[in-house]
């Protein structure tokens, strides 16, 4: 049998200066990897990205925006979660 080591798979997403292209379905995978794992919510993922978003853009604008655009689009996976869970007030 032979078998081709040249598997065709689609390489992770990186983000780079110009390219704003987010990808929020790899994003809240991670996140939710680190959720059932026990080592950070959904919820306190996008905090922590978005903290330090502001403090990235302080020296560096264009990956400050990248990452605010992460943060937030973590934060809307968790209160779509939150809301699935019977949850809503929460994000009010």
């Amino acid at each position: 049998m032979n078998v081709s080591r040249k598997v065709g798979r689609k390489l992770p997403f990186i983000a780079v200066p110009g390219d704003h292209h987010c990808k929020p379905l790899q994003l809240a995978v991670l996140a939710g990897l680190l959720e059932g794992k026990g080592v950070s919510t959904v919820e306190e993922t996008s905090n922590v990205l978005g903290i330090y978003a502001v403090i990235t853009g302080e020296t560096a604008p264009d990956e400050g925006l990248i990452l605010a655009c992460w943060a937030g689009m973590l934060r809307d996976a968790a209160q779509e979660k939150a809301e699935k869970d019977g949850e809503p007030g929460k994000w009010d």
